[in-house]
């Protein structure tokens, strides 16, 4: 995979050519047969971009990934020396080829010139920038919105490859595609802290030695979470409930630059995972039941976080 850390790293295409442009999606192809039978049955989806020439072989497929693939880009390790050690780095990248069989779900949008297609480019740059690390967290106040509402009542946008593909298709919009005849639901992840509505999230004051030290410590209980077997859902529920409790139901969370960490006070059901549309600016509609019921997929019943901490989007 070609990595995009500058404009320089992508093509420069003719303003008068044309191109289809796509949305992929994908289940996790997790190594471990019990996580891939978890993941397939939750659908644990990856998502990228495809970029075809119509006058010639000429391919582009953009997606953002996590370099290590594991536990550890979810939450840091805490060291017995205290110190708070992330493993998330992440990139955009692009590949010259796409495996069809490799993608469960080909969604084409629309067409492109060449001029809008190199506004787009200068975008993706600008996101593999400002996003270096993977997140896989948003903070809602509330559970299940339609998407024109996430932009007033989402707090903390996550970072991680449905957050480039749905940010990547409004890049388009905002750069003058048309994929207006696209209306159907384009279904990704989300996994999602509930804030309480009446204590608005603040920025942690890393020179205040007690509010770094319950850092340290929340980080530190979370390593026992995500040190548990995919199959042993219940014992990980356990776990984050009693580290709810104990931190005064709160959470904390860290910008994908690891330039500021954040204290979000918690609300029931404290974090879900869920199927929802995308928010994309030409679809003004939605129902947060919708993609459950496309993807043919039970909402779950008896967990407050389905699956908690054990994938990666």
């Amino acid at each position: 995979m070609c990595t995009t850390k500058t404009r320089g790293d992508m093509p420069t295409v003719a303003p008068t050519e044309r191109f289809e442009v796509s949305w992929l999606r994908r289940l996790i192809a997790f190594a471990d047969p019990t996580a891939y039978k978890i993941g397939a049955a939750a659908k644990f989806w990856h998502s990228a971009i495809i970029i075809k020439h119509l006058s010639s072989n000429m391919v582009m497929l953009f997606q953002y990934e996590a370099l290590n693939f594991e536990p550890s880009s979810f939450y840091p390790a805490v060291t017995p020396e205290r110190e708070i050690n992330w493993n998330n780095s992440a990139v955009v990248g692009w590949l010259p080829s796409m495996d069809p069989k490799e993608w469960q779900l080909n969604i084409k949008m629309g067409f492109v010139t060449g001029t809008v297609l190199n506004k787009w480019l200068d975008w993706v740059s600008g996101f593999a920038a400002q996003h270096p690390h993977y997140n896989l967290w948003s903070v809602w106040d509330r559970v299940g919105m339609f998407p024109p509402m996430r932009d007033k009542f989402q707090f903390f946008r996550d970072s991680c490859c449905h957050r480039f593909t749905e940010d990547g298709l409004s890049a388009f919009h905002s750069a003058g595609a048309d994929f207006s005849e696209v209306r159907q639901p384009l279904c990704r992840n989300y996994f999602v802290i509930i804030q309480d509505t009446l204590r608005p999230i603040t920025k942690v004051d890393r020179s205040d030695p007690n509010q770094w030290n319950r850092v340290v410590d929340f980080y530190g209980g979370l390593q026992h979470l995500v040190g548990n077997k995919m199959g042993n859902v219940s014992d990980m529920v356990k776990i984050w409930i009693g580290l709810v409790l104990k931190y005064g139901y709160t959470a904390y969370l860290a910008d994908s630059d690891l330039s500021n960490y954040y204290l979000v006070h918690l609300s029931m059901p404290y974090g879900v995972y869920l199927l929802q549309r995308m928010n994309l600016p030409w679809q003004t509609v939605g129902d947060p039941k919708e993609c459950w019921s496309q993807e043919n997929v039970s909402m779950p019943q008896d967990l407050p976080m389905y699956a908690m901490s054990s994938v990666v989007v």
